[in-house]
């Protein structure tokens, strides 16, 4: 390891400073955050907190050049020149990165410490360290205060960005080449951040000796949450951003170390860099951090904590407080104001919320005891140890969760979820009362009658949703819905798949006037995308994989409308017909009667549990199950020998109803889980 000596930048600080479009108080503590973290932080623009972002979008990743031995074809040299400029400039394949004044890419080693080159000999022959007699100076687009350099063990000045030394790759011949990206896994190119642009970036878990199992990236660096950050939102721009570089990744992400593939995704910044998530939170690192193992960003500013393996912040000292919630009342929250959740099916100081259900409802999880706010009562706070090793908030004995789906502070749509979890009140008990999630309507239309969100993950200990009772019209995402007799609810059962880009069935038909409670399922995630019907329903969370989800709402007027994946971009119809007539007319008219099936195999239970078709039109059904594979048969329409409804995956019964009466939906041989109505 070779030892360098920091020579702090001299170059007097740019005049110009990026406005401050929200959050003032937020983003000077980023900042202050950014100075105290033990260690001279990164500095630069004042921190800058976005109002929007935009969609996500995965970028097409490019094939890496892995070179382990380069043989020196050198236009850059060891040798120091006088002065040195480093500036950006737009990669064709790997997007912004940093270069020298002629154009020549630069990289940063994985293996380095931070204002420590761990790069001699051999090694540097193949990565010619960027080596100045004075200061470098800063190009286009890089922030003259990030720029800095060391003393290497042989006396030559090395240019340092936001702490890392810079260095140039022997095999590249001309201006523009990059070959050295993503060589050996640990040489990348360097971000406008001061921080790694990987080919495709690696989530997995490391051991911390106070802070236990964490997120960090391929080299062992700790990754951190932001709790200003929404879901699937990076609200950390501008200078906060040199303080805290995104993890950032060309390709497709990827994990290891037991992480859930599901739950790695990623996002587009405003800049176009594509920044890597966890459970709908962007993943950053902390530029004070030394190397591998430190973590001294953790609880800077009570905004920026280390990220457990379920998705949420784990806390040194988890706060409490209370929030006047204009639907529930007063409810507990955590310190930055997300709310928090009992399950009615654990027990008390005893959790039974873990795997898949732990995904979707992260454990509020502490390091220390757990502190209180005005209004919250000290003495019910407590912290319990959960059999993976995390430490466990709890409230009157109920162990305390997040909603992953809560995009914000003030969302409450895991409320009455199942009707098994709860908001908490100051007294510690469950607000049974149901209120719609603040965030699932636009406020700046007329507000639809649309109740919370009813998720619930399986085959978690988290019980199936029961679907509402009574006779019901059940429609899908590809075709026409059944519709009920007018006093009924329309049940409606919608199969999303963003692989295929596409609802299942593609065509829903309902009738004015009559409550719709419309159910839905996906087969993949990458992230919870939104959910639209306008004007009936407004960017709601699409349900992740093994849950299902239910909105409820009323329409009151007719028409084709687009059901839409606002994250994927792409729609399927939802058509409001003025009568029951008008409804079966239409669905003559299209000559097929299609429908979907949400099974939970091992339960023994669908989703819708009734379905109404007209006689001597052909049905499709689309199915998916949720927990396992089966065999399912509609007697007497149709039956099959082997599997035919497989978990994750659509199949498809087709057939004619030619007689009409009622008739089993049966699971195996002779457990009937639903009904079909032939008119």
């Amino acid at each position: 390891m070779s030892s360098s000596t920091v020579r702090t930048h001299a170059s007097p600080r740019s005049s110009s400073r990026r406005t401050l479009s929200v959050r003032i108080g937020i983003a000077a503590l980023v900042l202050l955050a950014a100075s105290c973290g033990g260690e001279e932080a990164a500095s630069g623009p004042s921190p800058t907190v976005a109002e929007t972002s935009p969609a996500p979008v995965l970028p097409t990743g490019k094939s890496p050049a892995p070179t382990a031995a380069p043989s020196p074809a050198l236009t850059a040299t060891a040798t120091p020149a006088d002065t040195i400029t480093v500036k950006v400039t737009e990669h064709a394949s790997l997007g912004t990165i940093l270069v020298d004044g002629s154009g020549r890419t630069l990289y940063l080693f994985s293996r380095d410490e931070r204002n420590q080159s761990n790069c001699a000999g051999s090694c540097a022959e193949a990565w010619p360290p960027l080596s100045t007699a004075r200061d470098a100076s800063a190009g286009v687009g890089v922030t003259e205060d990030a720029l800095g350099s060391i003393t290497r063990d042989d006396g030559s000045n090395q240019v340092t960005y936001n702490g890392w030394p810079l260095y140039y790759f022997a095999g590249d011949e001309t201006r523009g080449d990059a070959e050295g990206q993503n060589s050996g896994r640990v040489w990348f190119v360097v971000s406008v951040y001061g921080g790694p642009k990987q080919d495709n970036a690696t989530v997995t878990t490391s051991e911390h000796l106070q802070l236990g199992t964490i997120l960090t990236d391929a080299s062992g660096r700790t990754l951190y949450l932001f709790t200003v950050d929404e879901r699937d939102k990076a609200n950390c721009l501008g200078g906060c951003a040199l303080a805290w570089p995104p993890l950032l990744t060309v390709g497709n992400p990827t994990s290891a170390g037991g992480i859930a593939d599901e739950r790695v995704s990623s996002l587009t910044r405003d800049d176009g860099s594509v920044q890597v998530t966890y459970n709908g939170w962007p993943l950053y690192y902390y530029a004070p951090d030394r190397g591998p193992g430190d973590a001294r960003g953790q609880d800077s500013g009570s905004l920026w904590y280390v990220v457990s393996t379920y998705g949420g912040p784990i806390q040194t000292n988890a706060m409490v407080k209370t929030y006047d919630h204009p639907e529930l009342g007063i409810i507990l929250t955590e310190a930055s104001g997300r709310t928090v959740y009992l399950f009615t099916m654990d027990e008390r100081n005893k959790p039974t919320c873990s795997g898949g259900c732990a995904l979707a409802w992260p454990p509020l999880l502490t390091v220390d005891g757990p502190t209180a706010e005005e209004g919250v009562a000290t003495q019910r706070l407590g912290r319990i140890t959960r059999e993976d090793g995390y430490a466990q908030v709890t409230y009157e004995g109920w162990p305390l969760y997040y909603f992953a789906p809560d995009e914000k502070p003030g969302d409450t749509m895991g409320q009455r979820v199942g009707d098994v979890w709860f908001a908490v009140s100051p007294a510690g008990e469950a607000v049974t009362m149901t209120s719609p999630p603040l965030t699932a309507m636009d406020h700046s239309t007329p507000t639809p009658t649309v109740t919370a969100l009813a998720v619930g993950p399986f085959p978690t200990p988290v019980p199936t949703i029961i679907a509402a009772a009574g006779p019901t019209v059940s429609s899908t995402p590809t075709s026409p819905p059944i519709i009920s007799p007018p006093s009924a609810t329309q049940e409606v059962a919608t199969i999303e798949d963003y692989v295929a880009s596409q609802f299942f069935p593609a065509t829903v038909i309902v009738v004015k006037d009559l409550p719709v409670d419309l159910l839905m399922t996906r087969l993949h995630s990458e992230h919870v995308n939104e959910f639209s019907i306008e004007p009936f329903v407004f960017r709601r969370p699409l349900t992740p994989p093994g849950f299902v989800g239910k909105v409820q709402f009323t329409p009151d007027q007719s028409g084709q409308f687009k059901m839409r994946n606002i994250g994927h971009f792409f729609e399927g119809d939802f058509i409001v017909a003025e009568s029951v007539e008008d409804a079966k007319a239409l669905i003559a008219e299209r000559g097929i009667q299609e429908f979907s099936l949400i099974h939970n195999i091992e339960a023994g239970w669908i989703m819708s549990d009734r379905i109404v078709v007209q006689k001597d039109i052909p049905v499709k059904v689309y199915n998916t199950s949720l927990d396992g594979d089966g065999r399912v048969s509609i007697d007497p329409f149709y039956t099959s020998e082997g599997v035919n409804v497989r978990e994750g995956k659509i199949t498809i019964f087709e057939f004619i109803p030619d007689v009409a009466g009622e008739f089993g939906i049966r699971n195996g041989e002779d457990v009937v889980i639903g009904t079909l109505v032939v008119e």
